[in-house]
């Protein structure tokens, strides 16, 4: 009797164990296959320029490019070299409205070094509507400007301790948004002669932003195109959106995201690409 019990212990103790092992297969093995494999291939390198056609599978969610990116830090030696991005000075600090800013007709209002930056509702001109920026209370600019998911403006920042206002200055089409960046008492695209500039940066005491031209969006940078052409190189976030944005390394390398043939509707295709600033 008591060899049959111990049989029987031994048989539930090797069932219990050949369970577990079934389990934990099973959960690895399904772990295994909803994990998406990135998957990539060089389409340029030299040593001042580089980028990546990658494929991240069904990984398709918010942030799947700041997924791939460290996906590929761990197979490439990329040009930043894993040097830590450069942050470009404090950034400019959001002020909410009282009920007195929009009675005055402040559609927003930001702070930076004691300065208090407003924009404010239109004004007709000759029957354009013209929003206008307010540097405490003096006008700075005036622009006909779309408004937008998140405003007339998309991008409020400071470069070289000098705030930059990206503007948009017409309605978005389906492929392709217009916009004008303002900086230093200057319109961008007035002052280089480039077609929608936006996501102004500076390396080396440098500007750089990104720009169109017949062939694409490019990296303008030093008063010159220093980059291939891509359909689309993403520069703003909006809403719940969080993909790479073009970054600017410590040793001088800007990274960014790009993409080319979007007519291809949900075949794009999805770069990651740095360029050495000169």
């Amino acid at each position: 009797m008591l060899l049959v019990v111990s049989n029987m212990k031994k048989f539930l103790i090797t069932v219990f164990i050949l369970g577990f092992i079934g389990v934990a297969t099973f959960f690895l093995i399904k772990k295994t296959a909803l994990s998406p494999i990135l998957q990539y291939r060089i389409t340029a390198t030299s040593d001042t320029y580089q980028e990546y056609l990658f494929d991240s599978g069904d990984d398709r969610d918010l942030g799947f490019t700041e997924r791939a990116l460290a996906k590929l830090r761990k197979s490439e030696m990329l040009l930043d070299d894993n040097t830590s991005p450069l942050k470009d000075g404090e950034d400019m600090k959001y002020i909410l409205n009282t009920p007195k800013d929009n009675k005055r007709g402040v559609l927003e209002r930001q702070i930076y070094n004691n300065d208090t930056y407003e924009l404010r509702e239109p004004a007709v001109v000759a029957g354009i509507q013209n929003y206008r920026m307010f540097k405490n209370d003096k006008l700075l600019f005036e622009r006909n400007m779309n408004f937008g998911a998140d405003g007339p403006i998309s991008d409020w920042r400071i470069v070289s301790d000098k705030p930059a206002f990206t503007v948009r200055t017409s309605l978005c089409s389906p492929s392709e948004c217009s916009s004008d960046i303002f900086y230093d008492g200057k319109f961008l695209s007035e002052k280089y002669g480039v077609k929608n500039p936006r996501y102004l940066f500076s390396s080396h005491g440098k500007l750089g932003f990104v720009a169109s031209d017949d062939s694409g969006d490019r990296i303008f940078f030093n008063g010159a195109f220093i980059t291939p052409a891509f359909d689309v190189i993403h520069t703003h976030n909006c809403c719940s959106l969080m993909e790479i944005l073009p970054t600017v390394y410590e040793n001088g390398v800007l990274l960014f995201y790009g993409k080319r043939d979007t007519e291809n509707y949900g075949n794009n295709k999805n770069y990651i690409a740095e360029v050495k600033l000169k």
